[in-house]
């Protein structure tokens, strides 16, 4: 009964989730497939996904103990399909851009695994290891996983997990220059034209890494910053002085030569066209 249950709560989860992935696709006009699939090919590194792998597995190695211990036994013959399934999912994060947020459902995985241990299995056992991982969370400052990805958090409100005064003011200046400026603009961290109402232009990262992977021509994007048609390009302290991961050298050599340095607000630089 419990695996009917089961069976019919996931058919009905893909029925809704399909349903709701074609009105997607229909009312965001191509944008949900250029989300999902033109932006994330961006190409794939063994080097990444052991990186992450590795990083993973120094906070989180008890609850990858639970998942290894409660894989092993044959009364859980749901459990061990769906971790299955979540292992093989694991393999997306070798794509370059991905973080630690890949590995969320196997560290939820880890905890429900201790559970197990606890209440079927072996209750000093899941003791322990729930123990021995609260114990390795003690040092380690809480990061705001879920609006990290792209760094496409709202600065002027979330620039860390409690923002400080200097960090608003940094938000709200930003803004305030952002604002009056006419279509298109350019910046290295999109948060701040979602917060003055701006088109999204560009996603700098997704782009740079799908030049590197010859997946995307260029030319067109230079040739429009040579015609000066960005009426401002916000830019990083560290990626205007030294190698940036989200803007190409050509870009950002074309973009010194034909932009100015207008403001310095924080860690951004903001250019105006070479009048």
């Amino acid at each position: 009964i419990r695996e009917k249950r089961a069976i019919s709560f996931l058919l009905a989860f893909f029925f809704c989730l399909i349903i709701v992935t074609i009105s997607s696709g229909v009312l965001g006009n191509g944008h949900l497939e250029l989300h999902l699939w033109q932006l994330n090919l961006i190409g794939f590194s063994w080097k990444h996904f052991f990186h992450l792998l590795v990083q993973v597995a120094g906070r989180h190695p008890f609850l990858l103990m639970a998942v290894i211990l409660t894989l092993s036994q044959h009364q859980e013959r749901l459990w061990r399909w769906y971790l299955f399934l979540a292992l093989v999912a694991l393999a997306t994060s070798g794509k370059i851009g991905s973080e630690e947020n890949y590995y969320l459902e196997l560290i939820a995985l880890g905890s429900i695994g201790s559970g197990f241990l606890i209440g079927r299995i072996s209750c000093q056992i899941g003791y322990l290891i729930s123990l021995a991982q609260l114990f390795l969370y003690l040092p380690l400052q809480p990061a705001a996983v879920f609006n990290r990805t792209y760094g496409q958090e709202v600065p002027a409100a979330v620039s860390g997990i409690i923002p400080g005064q200097s960090q608003r003011e940094v938000g709200e200046l930003i803004c305030a220059y952002l604002k009056p400026l006419s279509e298109p603009v350019i910046s290295e961290d999109p948060g701040y034209l979602l917060l003055v109402g701006k088109k999204i232009f560009l996603q700098p990262y997704q782009y740079t890494q799908l030049v590197k992977a010859g997946r995307w021509d260029e030319k067109p994007l230079l040739k429009l910053v040579e015609e000066k048609r960005f009426s401002s390009i916000l830019v990083g302290k560290e990626s205007f002085e030294g190698k940036s991961v989200y803007f190409t050298s050509r870009f950002l050599t074309s973009v010194r030569n034909n932009y100015l340095i207008s403001r310095i607000i924080g860690n951004y630089y903001l250019l105006e066209p070479v009048p």
